[in-house]
């Protein structure tokens, strides 16, 4: 508005123009809509949504991290990142937010500290900000509450961890990409030295035909219909069986490979061959016992009555010893199916108690018992039944007249040796193979009784190891190296 002046400086009018800004406030009515639906947008996110400027400082925000962080909008104004950052992580967000203005896309995982000292584990994204002429002004970014995704993966560790069974990922090579830390406790292989590793190296050499053709079929079927059985060499050197299964997953981005998941079978496949062994033992001296009965009854019925009781004697010594040897037989059965507890148990005590039960059947018998004092040993009640088994074996076969055993203990470099030394004849051949050897199916054995079967089956489930040594001068001392 302009006023108009007559000659006489007298205000006379005004000049004025008009235009219309209908359009002008409209389009600016439609900017604050804008910005109030796109606030309200960003207001809905469950995520932190941020814009920082060059320097880190915070421009931009939604309620959100007001929410998260405890702060109100003044004090979030011109705020530094870092501060809401503890001093742990503080240089791995300054090194993300400078590699994001250097045009990369980044995500970083770090805790975001509240006003009230509480840290809140964030998976943090940003991305470049520019303004129209390309000019960086800063960068835009997403922070992602992760506690239940890390107590997940917390979870997952944990029972992958302390899992019986071992998880590993290989890809179509067979080579390790990952590997569970349950192998540790399995095969006791470090879980990261594994990685890249080949499968192949692990496994038998009888073994890997039978693997191979399980690994093919699953890569072309997609999962393993059925698991398979192999031998895995134990970081000690020793062969370990297993039973795996695997299904297909190299199509997916979060695995690219093979999951393969395998579980310790040796205790089972022990006790399957255990189990045939003394079916096959139990069923060789039955039948040569019956068939002696059978001889014995045959020639009572051809012999006068009075020649007849030498053989009805042989008849009932027989039978007692076939009972006996059905009895050994259910010990046996029973030692393999059950799983024994281990317990700590005095060491002493248990060779008194074993020596006291025998000497009870044979007081003829002198033993003697050499221990320490308040020695133990972390073991199962079957220890007892191989100790009997062994002072009885001795006492039985004794060369002199009055039979002299000694069970003596010593501890040596972490383990126990209980050594059992008698007055016997050299142990056969055949009875130091039941007890040293490995355990096989062979007919060498068929001859024996199942006493010293029992005696090396308690043994090995015990994890231990029976060595034999015959003396020069007579007898022999049979020791048990159990762990100590």
């Amino acid at each position: 508005m302009t006023p108009i002046y007559d000659d006489d400086g007298t205000l006379t009018r005004y000049l004025g123009t008009q235009q219309d800004v209908t359009e002008r406030t409209e389009s600016r009515q439609e900017l604050q809509a804008e910005r109030e639906f796109i606030q309200q947008a960003l207001d809905s996110l469950d995520d932190l949504f941020y814009v920082l400027d060059s320097d880190g400082t915070i421009k931009r925000w939604n309620q959100t991290v007001a929410d998260v962080t405890g702060y109100t909008s003044a004090e979030l104004d011109g705020m530094s990142v870092t501060q809401l950052i503890p001093n742990v992580d503080e240089e791995s967000i300054s090194e993300a937010i400078e590699s994001t203005l250097q045009g990369n896309k980044t995500t970083a995982d770090a805790e975001l500290q509240t006003a009230d000292g509480e840290t809140v584990p964030i998976e943090w994204s940003g991305a470049q900000l520019t303004d129209t002429d390309g000019e960086i002004i800063g960068l835009v970014g997403i922070g992602r509450d992760i506690s239940q995704r890390r107590e997940r993966e917390q979870r997952f560790q944990a029972l992958v961890e302390k899992s019986n069974d071992s998880i590993s990922v290989v890809d179509a090579d067979g080579r390790f990409q990952y590997q569970s830390p349950s192998i540790e406790h399995i095969l006791g292989y470090d879980h990261d030295e594994v990685v890249g590793n080949s499968v192949w190296e692990y496994i038998h050499p009888d073994d890997h035909d039978a693997v191979q053709h399980w690994f093919e079929s699953l890569q072309n079927d997609g999962a393993s219909t059925e698991p398979v059985e192999y031998r895995a060499q134990h970081a000690d050197g020793s062969w370990q069986w297993m039973e795996a299964s695997g299904y297909d997953q190299i199509n997916n981005s979060a695995v690219s490979g093979y999951v393969i998941n395998s579980h310790r079978i040796t205790a089972r496949k022990q006790r399957e061959q255990h189990l045939s062994i003394l079916d096959r033992v139990l069923r060789h001296n039955f039948r040569n016992g019956m068939n002696v009965i059978r001889g014995r009854a045959e020639a009572i019925r051809s012999i006068p009555p009075e020649e007849a009781a030498e053989h009805a004697n042989e008849i009932v010594a027989k039978s007692d010893e076939l009972l006996a040897l059905a009895e050994k037989q259910r010990q046996l059965t029973s030692l393999i199916r059950d799983d024994s507890t281990t317990r700590k148990i005095d060491l002493r005590e248990l060779l008194q108690y074993s020596v006291s039960t025998v000497t009870a059947e044979h007081p003829d018998a002198t033993v003697t018992v050499d221990c320490p004092a308040e020695a133990s040993i972390y073991t199962t009640a079957d220890l007892e039944k191989a100790i009997i088994e062994l002072i009885t074996n001795a006492i039985i076969h004794a060369d002199a007249d009055a039979a002299a055993v000694t069970v003596s203990v010593v501890h040596f470099a972490g383990l126990v040796h209980i050594d059992i030394t008698d007055n016997c004849p050299p142990l056969p051949e055949v009875e130091k193979g039941i007890l040293t050897d490995s355990l096989q199916e062979t007919p060498l054995y068929h001859g024996s009784g199942l006493g010293l079967w029992l005696v090396r089956l308690i043994i090995t489930q015990l994890g231990g190891t029976i060595y034999v040594d015959q003396h020069d001068a007579g007898g022999n001392t049979i020791r048990i190296e159990l762990p100590g």
